[in-house]
Order: structure tokens, then C-alpha cells, then sequence
């Protein structure tokens, strides 16, 4: 996993650059001057442009210091909180779960929302926050 990491620091830079390039392309280019064979091309970049976009999120994020963990409580406000770092909707948190196909518990990443009634979990509905483990990068 070192290496992984090394190797990623070392490119981060060279992601930076592609990303900004991508982006430029998009807005520079004006599609309708584009004949079929660069309209592709130009869609494919664009793509590319993207997923290099992901992968530097992710790993900007996961370089971010873990700055609480501990166990979710609902306080007097009806928000889900860590010690004094309450959460509201559209908060990344990583929360500890069980992986039913390891049967191991995993963290995973995932946001916080609100349905009206209560806050949730972004794809992990069903999965009661109150007493869950979890911790916010910052």
C-alpha cells in the first residue's frame, strides 16, 4: 500500500495538470466545428478529462487527517454528533460497518442527509446512525 501511495504523490502533480487540461478543452472547443472523427475523440478526452478528475478527489481526500472519530449520538438538536463535530446534510462521514460477504466490519465513506424526519446515511438507509462508529476527515 507504500508504494501505491508513493507512486500517487509523485503523479498527483501530472493529475492536477491533465484535469485543468480537460477542463480547458471543454471550454474552449466549440463542438459544432468538430467532425465526426474529433467529436469522438473530444467525447473520449472528456471522459478521460473525468475519471482523472475522480481518482484526484480521491486521493486529496484520503490524504486529509482524520479529525473526529469516535461513536454517532443524536443530541438536543436532533443531529448526529462526535463529542462537538455535529454533522448536517451533505457531510462526508466514514462509517464502520459490518461486510456480511467477509464478515468483517469495514470502513466505508458516505454522507450525511435528511429526509424530513430524521438524518440517514447515503446508501446505508437502513442503517441506524445512533451508536455507529464513524469519523470525518478535514
Amino acid at each position: 500500500m507504500d508504494r501505491a501511495k508513493v507512486s500517487l504523490k509523485r503523479l498527483e502533480l501530472r493529475l492536477k495538470e491533465a484535469v485543468q487540461e480537460a477542463r480547458r478543452l471543454e471550454y474552449e472547443t466549440s463542438q459544432d466545428a468538430l467532425s465526426p472523427e474529433k467529436r469522438f475523440e473530444y467525447e473520449q478526452l472528456l471522459g478521460i478529462g473525468e475519471k482523472l478528475e475522480e481518482a484526484l478527489t480521491r486521493w486529496e481526500y484520503l490524504q486529509k487527517p482524520v479529525v473526529a472519530e469516535g461513536f454517532l449520538r443524536k443530541n438536543e438538536n436532533g443531529r448526529y454528533e462526535i463529542g462537538d463535530r455535529e454533522f448536517t446534510s451533505g457531510e462526508s462521514i466514514e462509517i464502520l460497518i459490518s461486510d456480511p460477504g467477509f464478515d468483517e466490519t469495514v470502513w466505508v465513506k458516505s454522507r450525511v442527509e435528511h429526509n424530513g424526519q430524521d438524518y440517514y446515511l447515503m446508501g446505508y438507509e437502513e442503517v441506524p446512525m445512533d451508536g455507529l462508529m464513524a469519523r470525518q476527515r478535514g
